[in-house]
Order: structure tokens, then C-alpha cells, then sequence
């Protein structure tokens, strides 16, 4: 079934996955105090923006045009980048703490490969879920690869192709499915 206004439902994508996820992210980091609830859901709502338009169009791109379209394939980088927009928000403070502490260096690398890994956990979780949304919003299973349509011919070459009378029609359309008589 081909989608209707896919363009529409890929900028609804963009659009409605910071929006959506934010608030869930929000919760999760002000749970301890309630009261920063909105305040953790604007700071999580930007940063799911910013890591959707750096990381996720272009990671969007590249699996459209390997032709990856699971959801299981969308979660999976969505964890990935989660997990590393966690590492580059928090590598900085790690290095700095560890430059600038008196204390016992085993205790500050203790305390910061747990605060790290935690961090980390948090933000894969809420890259999985942004993807999965994203996934949900767009279905890129349902949406012809690029260079396609969804018209329902059987030739496997792209549009730009079929449409170049230069180029030799395949030997099915030519002779028939049979093959020459």
C-alpha cells in the first residue's frame, strides 16, 4: 500500500519526535524532584531536536538508501546515538573533574564511570524511543526506497532508468516472461 503524502509524514516525524519523547525524558530525569518537570522537559526536548536534525537525518539518509526500513534497524541506531550523544555531553565534565579534583583519583573515576554509564543508559533509552516513535510517525516500511516508485512494476531498475529510452529494456520486457520464441 503505497502511503499517502509520505513527505508530510516525514517532517511529522521530525517535528513530533522531539515533541513527543521530550516530556517522557522530562519525566524520567525530574523524578526525584517533581517541581524541574517542566524545565527537564524543555532541556530534553531541545537536545532530542538538535541530536534528531545532526544525527537522525543523516542517519535516516543512509538507511533509506541501504534500504533498511525495520523497526528493529531504527531502534537499534536510535540506541546507538543516544548512547553517544551521551558520551560526548558528558566526556567534557569527566576530563575536568578528574583535572581539576584533590580528591582520591580512584574515588573521582569511580564515581565518573558510574555517573557515565548511567548517563549513558538513560540517553539510549530515550534515543530507542525516539527512533521507534520516528519509526511509527514515517513507516519507511511502507514507503518505497528513494529512486523508486510505488507503481507496481516489475522491473527492478529505478525510475530514472526505466524512463532513459538509451538504456536496453531487461529480456522479460522485450521478449515476454517465456524468453524468446
Amino acid at each position: 500500500m503505497r502511503p499517502r503524502f509520505p513527505i508530510l509524514r516525514l517532517i511529522a516525524g521530525f517535528v513530533l519526535t522531539p515533541a513527543l519523547v521530550g516530556p517522557v525524558a522530562g519525566g524520567i530525569m525530574a523524578s526525584p524532584e517533581p517541581q524541574y518537570f517542566w524545565f527537564a522537559t524543555a532541556v530534553a526536548t531541545v537536545y532530542l531536536a538538535l541530536a534528531t536534525l545532526v544525527l537522525g537525518l543523516p542517519t535516516y539518509g543512509v538507511l533509506q538508501v541501504r534500504r533498511r526500513t525495520g523497526w528493529r534497524v531504527y531502534v537499534g541506531c536510535g540506541t546507538l546515538l543516544g548512547s553517544f550523544v551521551a558520551v560526548v555531553i558528558v566526556l567534557p565534565y569527566v576530563i575536568a573533574d578528574f583535572a581539576i579534583t584533590n580528591a582520591d583519583r580512584y574515588q573521582v573515576v569511580y564515581e565518573s564511570v558510574l555517573f557515565t554509564g548511567l548517563l549513558t543508559g538513560r540517553f539510549a533509552l530515550y534515543g530507542g524511543l525516539a527512533a521507534l516513535v520516528f519509526w511509527i510517525i514515517v513507516r519507511p516500511d511502507e514507503k518505497a526506497p528513494l529512486g523508486t516508485d510505488n507503481s507496481g512494476s516489475s522491473d527492478p531498475r529505478p525510475v530514472a532508468d526505466r524512463l532513459d529510452p538509451l538504456q536496453p529494456k531487461p529480456a522479460s520486457q522485450v521478449h515476454g516472461p517465456e524468453g524468446p520464441a
